[in-house]
C-alpha cells in the first residue's frame, strides 16, 4: 500500500511539475516582448549611431522589466525544483522500501548486481545533479549547502549517503563513500552499508565516524561564504572509487556552473572544457590527524602525472586509474594531496623541497572480478599508450582537466597537442539595419570576416570595428578564441574619415519620412540652424496647398497651448448646454412627461460616448492621423447650434408649474445655495451622481486601454511597439456603450415609472439598485479579464447598461426636489461637483494608482496594476449606492417642500375665518 500511495504522490508532483513548467514556458514567452523591445531601441540607437538621455531613460526601464520578468521565471523555477526535489525523496523512500522488504540478517544482506563501470556513472550523475542553492535577497544558505556543515543535532536518514570512517582489512582507517540503514538513538550509532557493490559488509559507527554529504551545491557569486576557502583541508571523492582521500584546496570556484562532480578521468585526448569541480567535504565534522599537513605544501605547475597506487600490481593499476588529462590552457585548479599514514611531521620539510606529495594509495584492493578484467584487457606489446592516444569515442568524459594530482615518487609528463578540428560557421554581422552573413573557419581569425565585410560595404577594412555587447572584438584572435557561433549577431561600426569629422562636426543630417511610399528625403543642415530651413527645403517642390498642411504640422509640435485651450473651450460649451439644457426641459414639461423626455435627452450621454469610440478610431484608421478624430466633433456642434438657434425657443422658468397664488422671485445667488445645501435629497444624490461619473470616466479612459493590455498579456495580441496600434477594443467598447446606453436609460425610466405608483421612494431605489448591481459585474469584468475576453466583454456589457439607468432619473430627482428658480444654480453646481469629484479625477486616480502598484514596466505588470487600481471603480459604485438609499429616506419631504414652496415677500399672514384663524399668503389679502 505505501508503494501505491508513492506512486500515486509522484503522478500528483509530475502533474503539477507539468504546470509549472508551461507556466515558465508562458512567462518567457511574456518577457520575449520586452526582450524585443530592447533590441529594436538598440537598433534604432545604431542607426542614429548617438545615445541620447531619451534612450538612456528606456533603455533603463526596459532592463527593469527584463530583470523583474527574469525573478518571476526565477520564481516559478524554485516551485518546480521544490517538486523535482519532493519526486527525487519519494523515489528515494520507494527504493528503500524496496530494499527493506525483503528478509535477510545483517551477514548476507540483499545486494543488487552491479558493474563497478555503471556504479561510477551513476555517482557521477548524482554529483552532477546536485542542486545548486539560490536563495531569495538577504536569504543565507541552508546547512549542508557547500562549506557549511550540519547542525550539532542533525541525524541522517535512512538512505542518505555519507562519508564514513571505517577500518579496511588491513587495519588502516580509510573513508568511504556509504548509505545509512538506521540510528540508534539510544546508542547513538549509525548502521551503513558500503555503497560500492563489491564491499559486502555493514559497518555500525558512531556519530564522530560520519560525516553527511552536501545537499546544495554553493554558489560562488552569491555566498561566497559558503565555499571551501584556499588551503583548507577538505576530504575528496577519488575518481573511479567510492572512498575519500585529504586534500588542499588550492583553488575555489569562480562561477556557478562549476560543479561538484565525480570525474571520470579517461584516457584520451581532446579540447578541455570547462573546469569542474569535485565534491569536497568539511573535514572537521570528524575526526582527522592534521599531523601531516602542519606545513602548506609549495605550488606548482607540472603538466600532469599519474596516479600511483601503493600495494596494487601495474595491472590492477591500469584498471584502477587512468592518467590525468593534458594541462588545461587556462590555469587549472591543483590540489596537493598526501595521505602517507607513515609519514612524519620531521620528514616534510626536507620531501617538500625535492618535490610534492605523493597521491594517496587506493583506498581498498580490487576485487578478483576487477583483477580479472584488467588481464583479459591487458595492452600488448607495441601499442601506443592510451594516456598520448585518447579515442574520439570519450570526448564526453573530459571533465577532470582542473584537478591535477602531484606524485613525488614518479612522474610521466604527456604532451599530447591535438588541435581543434576546424568547421565553418557562418558569422552574423549586423551594419545599421542589414544583417550580413559571412562564412568563416573556427579557426580563422576575425581579420577574413573583417575582409569579406569591407568589400560588401566598399570601406577599407581599417575602417571597420565590430563589437560584441558593448565590447570590441580583436581581429587576430580567431573565431572560436572568441567564442563567437552563428547564434550570436555581431555589431558593425564604420569609422568616418577625419575630412569627414571635421566637415560633420557642425553639420547634422535628418531624414524626412511622408505617409506615401518613397517619400523619404535626407537633408544636411549647420546643428545651430533653425528647424524652418528644413522646412523651406521641403516644400519648395510641394504645391500651395500642401505646402500650407506642412507648415501647420510644423508649428502645430511648436504650440501645444493652443491644443489645451481649444480643448477648453469645448469643455466650456459642454458644461453650458449640460446645465441649462435639463432645466430647458423641466421648463417645457411636467410629471411623467418630463421623465420621458429626460430619458430621450440622456440617451444622447452614453450613446454619444460610444458614438466618438467608434467613429475615432474609425477615422483615425482612415486617415492614419489621430488630429482628424478631434476634427469631426466641431462640425457636428456647429449642426447643432444652428439647429438650437432656429427650433428652439426660450420658455418661462415653471411657467407650466406657476401656481395663481403664488409668485416665483428671483433670489440672490447666496441664498440659492443655502438653500440647496440644506435640501438633504439634491446633496445626496448628487454625492451618489458623482460616484457614477466616477465609474464612467474612469471606463471611458482606461477600459480599452485595460482591454488591450488583457489581450497581450494573454497572448491574443501583440504589443503596440509602433503606430499605428489595434484600435478593435476602442471599436467594442464604444459599440457596447451605445447599446448599454439605451437599454440601461430606457430600462431605469421603465423601472421607475412602475414603481411610482407603490412609493414615493421609486427614483432613488432605482438608481441605488442600478449602482449595486453595476458593481459585482464590473469587477467580474476586471477578474476575468486574464481568463477570458468574452466573459470580460459580457460583464461589462451588463455592468454598464446598470450603471445607465441612473441618467434620467438622476435629473429629474434634481428637477422635482428644488424650486424652478433655483434649478439652473442646482444643476450647474451638481455638473460641476460631479465632474471635479467624478470623471474629470478618476482617470488620473486610476492612474496614479496603477503607476504606485506597478514594480516594473512588463507587460505583466502593466495589466496587473491597472487591473489592481480598477477594482476601486466597483468600491466606488456600492459607495454611491449607498448614497441614493440615503437620498430615499428624506426625497418625499424635499419633493412635498417644493411643490409648495412659499416664497420670503409672499409669506402666508393669520386672518380670521368663520371664527377661527388660517394662514393666507399675502397677495390674497386685499
Amino acid at each position: 500500500m505505501a508503494l501505491v500511495s508513492a506512486d500515486t504522490k509522484i503522478a500528483e508532483l509530475l502533474t503539477e511539475l507539468h504546470q509549472l513548467i508551461k507556466q515558465t514556458q508562458e512567462e518567457r514567452s511574456r518577457s520575449e516582448h520586452n526582450l524585443l523591445n530592447i533590441q529594436k531601441t538598440h537598433e534604432r540607437m545604431q542607426t542614429e549611431n548617438k545615445t541620447s538621455p531619451y534612450y538612456r531613460t528606456k533603455l533603463r526601464g526596459l532592463y527593469t522589466t527584463a530583470k523583474a520578468d527574469a525573478e518571476a521565471e526565477c520564481s516559478i523555477l524554485r516551485h518546480a525544483l521544490e517538486k523535482i526535489k519532493e519526486i527525487k525523496s519519494l523515489l528515494e523512500e520507494r527504493r528503500i522500501a524496496v530494499k527493506m522488504a525483503g528478509v535477510y540478517n545483517d551477514s548476507d544482506p540483499p545486494r543488487k548486481t552491479m558493474r563497478r563501470g555503471v556504479l561510477m556513472t551513476l555517482l557521477q550523475q548524482s554529483a552532477m545533479t546536485l542542486p545548486l542553492w539560490i536563495g531569495k535577497p538577504g536569504e543565507s544558505p541552508p546547512p549542508l549547502c557547500g562549506a557549511i556543515p550540519a547542525s550539532s543535532d542533525y541525524v541522517a536518514k535512512q538512505g542518505d549517503k555519507v562519508a564514513a570512517r571505517v577500518k579496511a582489512m588491513d587495519g588502516d582507517e580509510q573513508w568511504i563513500l556509504a548509505e545509512v540503514v538506521s540510528y540508534n538513538h539510544s546508542t547513538n550509532k549509525y548502521e551503513v552499508d558500503d555503497i560500492d557493490e563489491e564491499g559486502k559488509e555493514r559497518h555500525t559507527l558512531s556519530r564522530r565516524r560520519i560525516i553527511p554529504l552536501p545537499q546544495w551545491k554553493a554558489n560562488p557569486e552569491t555566498d561566497p561564504e559558503a565555499l571551501f576557502s584556499k588551503d583548507q583541508l577538505v576530504l575528496a571523492l577519488y575518481p573511479q572509487t567510492t572512498c575519500f582521500y585529504r586534500a588542499l584546496i588550492h583553488t575555489p570556484p569562480h562561477r556557478a556552473h562549476d560543479s561538484d562532480s565525480d570525474v571520470e578521468i579517461v584516457a584520451h585526448s581532446c579540447p578541455t572544457p570547462p573546469r569542474k569541480r569535485r565534491r569536497v567535504l568539511d573535514p572537521s565534522a570528524g575526526p582527522i590527524s592534521y599531523k601531516k599537513v602542519t606545513h602548506k605544501p609549495p605550488v606548482k605547475q607540472p603538466l600532469y602525472n599519474q596516479v600511483d597506487c601503493t600495494d596494487v600490481s601495474e595491472e590492477e593499476k591500469a584498471d584502477l586509474w587512468h592518467p590525468s588529462p593534458p594541462k588545461c590552457k587556462h590555469r587549472p585548479i591543483t590540489i596537493n594531496l598526501s595521505d602517507s599514514e607513515e609519514e612524519t611531521e620531521q620528514e616534510m620539510p626536507q620531501m617538500l623541497t625535492q618535490t610534492l606529495p605523493s597521491p594517496p594509495p587506493p583506498c581498498r584492493l580490487p576485487s578478483l572480478n576487477t583483477t580479472r578484467s584488467s588481464k583479459r584487457i591487458r595492452r600488448p606489446e607495441g601499442f601506443p599508450d592510451f594516456g598520448d592516444c585518447r579515442s574520439q569515442i570519450h570526448n564526453r568524459y573530459e571533465e577532470d582537466n582542473n584537478i591535477i594530482i602531484n606524485d613525488k615518487q614518479k612522474r610521466t609528463p604527456a604532451k599530447p597537442k591535438h588541435s581543434k578540428r576546424a568547421r565553418k560557421i557562418s558569422l552574423k554581422i549586423r551594419w545599421r539595419m542589414d544583417v550580413h552573413k559571412i562564412p568563416v573557419l573556427s579557426t580563422d581569425p576575425l581579420s577574413k570576416a573583417v575582409a569579406q565585410l569591407s568589400v560588401k560595404l566598399k570601406v577599407p577594412p581599417t575602417k571597420i570595428v565590430l563589437m560584441k555587447n558593448d565590447d570590441e572584438l580583436h581581429v587576430h584572435s580567431t573565431i572560436t578564441q572568441l567564442d563567437l557561433s552563428i547564434a550570436d549577431t555581431i555589431d558593425c561600426l564604420v569609422i568616418a574619415d577625419d575630412k569627414e569629422d571635421e566637415i560633420s562636426c557642425d553639420v547634422i543630417n535628418l531624414r524626412l519620412q511622408g505617409k506615401e511610399k518613397g517619400s523619404e528625403q535626407e537633408y544636411s543642415i549647420d546643428k545651430d540652424a533653425p528647424l524652418g530651413s528644413i522646412l523651406s527645403q521641403y516644400t519648395s517642390g510641394l504645391p500651395a496647398a500642401a505646402k500650407r498642411k506642412v507648415k501647420f504640422l510644423f508649428d502645430g509640435l511648436k504650440h501645444f497651448w493652443a491644443l489645451l485651450l481649444t480643448r477648453g473651450f469645448v469643455g466650456v460649451g459642454e458644461a453650458s448646454y449640460s446645465t441649462i439644457a435639463p432645466t430647458i426641459i423641466a421648463d417645457l414639461f411636467v410629471k411623467e412627461k418630463r421623465t420621458i423626455m429626460l430619458s430621450v435627452f440622456y440617451f444622447a450621454i452614453p450613446v454619444g460616448s460610444g458614438l466618438g469610440y467608434i467613429v475615432g478610431s474609425a477615422v483615425d484608421k482612415q486617415a492614419k492621423d489621430w488630429h482628424w478624430a478631434l476634427r469631426v466633433t466641431p462640425a457636428l456642434g456647429l449642426l447643432a447650434v444652428v439647429l438650437l438657434l432656429c427650433v428652439v425657443k426660450e420658455p418661462n422658468r415653471g411657467a407650466v408649474e406657476a401656481r395663481p397664488e403664488h409668485t416665483l422671485h428671483r433670489t440672490s445667488w447666496l441664498s440659492d445655495m443655502k438653500a440647496l445645501f440644506r435640501n438633504k435629497s439634491f446633496v445626496l444624490s448628487t454625492f451618489g451622481f458623482t460616484a457614477v461619473a466616477f465609474v464612467t470616466g474612469s471606463l471611458a479612459l482606461w477600459a480599452p486601454a485595460f482591454l488591450f493590455r488583457a489581450a497581450v498579456f494573454t497572448g491574443e495580441k501583440q504589443p503596440c511597439i509602433q503606430e499605428p496600434c489595434d484600435t478593435s477594443d476602442s471599436l467594442y467598447f464604444g459599440v457596447i456603450t451605445c447599446v448599454t446606453g439605451v437599454l440601461g436609460v430606457a430600462m431605469g425610466v421603465g423601472v421607475s415609472k412602475s414603481l411610482r405608483t407603490r412609493t414615493p421612494r421609486a427614483d432613488p431605489l432605482v438608481c441605488a439598485a442600478g449602482l449595486l448591481l453595476a458593481a459585482p459585474f464590473l469587477y467580474l469584468s476586471i477578474v476575468f479579464a486574464q481568463g477570458s475576453t468574452i466573459a470580460t466583454y459580457v460583464f461589462i456589457f451588463f455592468g454598464e447598461m446598470f450603471l445607465s439607468m441612473n441618467w434620467a432619473i438622476v435629473a429629474d430627482i434634481l428637477l422635482y426636489v428644488v424650486v424652478p428658480t433655483r434649478r439652473s444654480t442646482a444643476e450647474a453646481f451638481q455638473i460641476v461637483l460631479s465632474h471635479l469629484l467624478g470623471d474629470a479625477g478618476s482617470p488620473y486616480l486610476i492612474g496614479v494608482v496603477s503607476d504606485s502598484l506597478k514594480r516594473t514596466d512588463s507587460y505583466m505588470w502593466q495589466f496587473r496594476s491597472l487591473q489592481l487600481s480598477l477594482l476601486l471603480c466597483s468600491f466606488v459604485a456600492v459607495v454611491g449606492g449607498g448614497f441614493f438609499l440615503a437620498t430615499a429616506l428624506f426625497v418625499e419631504k424635499d419633493r412635498h417642500d417644493a411643490e409648495n414652496y412659499v416664497p420670503s415677500d409672499d409669506a402666508p399672514i393669520i386672518v380670521p375665518k368663520r371664527g377661527r384663524s388660517t394662514k393666507v399668503p399675502v397677495s390674497s389679502v386685499l
